[in-house]
């Protein structure tokens, strides 16, 4: 198999109300990769895309079956009316 090492910057993670990342050695997450190296041969992560895909791919599973979501206002106007759609649709 393949071994690599590879970088995710913090401000990529939550932190908690005293400001510490929660994220543990073991943990495991998805990821995209960014770079397959970087200046000290590291891939370079991000956590944030890899997110972000995955709620597409929700998304485009969800419009491809005809199924109904639920989602939150976040803001309306006479325009445009804002909304959330958690993670995990």
């Amino acid at each position: 198999g393949f071994k690599s090492e590879g970088l995710v910057e913090l401000d990529e993670f939550v932190r908690d109300e005293n400001g510490q990342v929660q994220i543990h050695p073991g943990d495991e997450l998805l990821v995209f990769i960014e770079d397959l190296e970087d200046d000290n041969g590291y891939l370079q992560l991000s956590k944030e895309k890899a997110d972000r895909l995955k709620i597409w791919d929700e998304i485009a599973d969800v419009y491809e079956k005809g199924a109904v979501i639920e989602v939150r206002v976040m803001m309306a106007s006479s325009l445009v009316v804002g909304l959330y759609l958690r993670a995990g649709v």
